[in-house]
């Protein structure tokens, strides 16, 4: 995880049904720089239309409760807003739950003691267009997705890469397609008949174009917008209310 570092003004929303989260967020938050939005739900159903949540650069989710709650907020926060950034807040995160999380657009998984340690930092990497994801997890969630992108690979997995990658050039695509297998820059290099320094040069390119540091967070943010691409729409739900609305500011 990265160290602390000078954090700018950010407004912020939090989804919880306990006003009391609020108060939580609040007090580790002191002198941050961030504007914080407090919407407290009336209940745990789904959410179909999240349009009077404040606007907020990042959205903490409540998921104390009901991890597969806060994956479906996250879903419609993202289908409201291709760019919403939100990350989850839960007491402890198993692996069973971090893929759903991450398929509904989650950025960030956030257990209580991570959460008491590095929020600010984790709503700044978030809001930069980041991840922040425990390691175990991290590791875990690839492993499902590198073997599921073996699995599939062929005319259709390509067809979907070009989809979703369609301003890269078709050497990027190829560079792309090999670090979403996971490969080095020297196999990367094997692989495309290159020098090892120019598979390098076009990993920190895409790297680059897409706003992240790691290659791992290249293939979460691939697999991400890979699973929203069109699908049936389920029929409508229950449409719960905010009931209060707490602002804070910190200077």
């Amino acid at each position: 995880m990265p160290k602390d570092r000078l954090i700018q003004k950010v407004d912020v929303c939090l989804l919880t049904p306990h006003m009391l989260a609020g108060r939580a967020v609040d007090a580790l938050l002191p002198q941050s720089g961030f504007t914080l939005n407090v919407v407290q739900l009336r209940s745990t159903d789904l959410i179909s239309d999240l349009r009077s949540i404040p606007a907020a650069a990042v959205y903490l989710v409540d998921a104390y409760t009901c991890p597969q709650y806060a994956a479906e907020l996250a879903t419609r926060l993202s289908e409201i807003d291709s760019n919403a950034r939100v990350i989850a807040l839960g007491e402890a995160f198993c692996e069973s739950e971090t893929l759903p999380l991450l398929r509904s657009g989650a950025r960030g998984l956030m257990s209580h003691t991570d959460l008491c340690e590095h929020l600010p930092q984790a709503i700044a990497e978030v809001a930069a267009g980041r991840f922040w994801v425990p390691r175990v997890l991290m590791s875990h969630a690839l492993k499902i997705m590198l073997d599921g992108a073996r699995d599939n690979h062929g005319d259709g997995a390509r067809e979907s890469h070009s989809r979703v990658n369609g301003d890269c050039t078709p050497r990027e695509q190829q560079v792309l397609q090999a670090i979403l297998e996971n490969l080095g820059n020297k196999e990367i290099a094997a692989r495309l008949h290159m020098a090892e320094r120019t598979a390098k040069f076009y990993v920190s390119k895409l790297l680059a174009r897409y706003g992240v540091r790691r290659r791992t967070d290249l293939i979460l943010l691939h697999f991400q917008r890979t699973a929203k691409e069109p699908r049936s729409v389920d029929p409508p739900q229950q449409i719960p209310t905010a009931t209060s609305n707490t602002r804070r500011d910190f200077d």
